[in-house]
């Protein structure tokens, strides 16, 4: 069944949330502003966004009832409608978003320092020097910043991937305070952008 004008424009009576608990099951109904709300079950249901464009119909999913309230599916349905209005295909965006949130879910700590080391590997005359940071890194830096997404660290995650000075030599400590201070500006501007790469210091 196709979508008359009339339902594209969101025109229909609004609902509020006695009638949710009873509209016909199956039964699509516009809130207005493009936003319908099927009850799918006893106490259950969902919210879609219907829309148009360039000739083509589109029906992108606000969530489920209760778990979305009335009000935060109008906001939603708000939100599309201003993505409309400024050329974007709110279904289109949505993908990209989900896109991109599931890529930097699965990037860690090591694959940027990696990558980094790999790049800055030619300025590094010493060879000692360069092995004991990719060490140092593997044995302090990865096990522990590696257990969560790069996006979801945290001050503490890198302040627990610096061991305690205390419990090294000298020559160690210096190294370990260098590699403090190459950590933290290493990560900040990565949890801030994902991309930006510091300058080795």
């Amino acid at each position: 069944m196709g979508w008359s004008e009339f339902e594209m424009t969101g025109k229909n009576a609004k609902l509020n949330n006695a009638k949710l608990k009873t509209l016909p099951l199956g039964k699509s109904v516009c809130d207005g502003n493009n936003l319908y709300f099927t009850r799918t079950g006893d106490g259950k249901g969902k919210f879609t966004f219907r829309y148009q464009r360039i000739g083509k119909k589109h029906e992108m999913g606000l969530g489920p009832w209760p778990a979305i309230s009335l009000a935060e599916a109008r906001q939603k349905a708000r939100d599309a409608h201003t993505a409309i209005h400024n050329a974007l295909d709110p279904l289109a965006e949505r993908r990209k978003a989900e896109a991109h949130r599931r890529k930097h879910e699965g990037i860690r700590f090591s694959d940027v320092a990696k990558r980094y080391m790999a790049s800055h590997q030619d300025g590094w005359t010493n060879a000692k020097h360069a092995h004991d940071w990719a060490s140092s890194l593997e044995r302090y830096a990865y096990a522990i910043l590696d257990q969560k997404p790069l996006s979801e660290l945290e001050t503490d995650d890198v302040l627990r991937a610096s061991p305690p000075l205390i419990f090294f030599s000298s020559y160690i400590c210096s190294f370990l305070i260098e590699f403090r201070r190459w950590l933290s500006p290493f990560l900040v501007p990565l949890l801030r952008t994902h991309t930006h790469h510091p300058h080795h210091q």
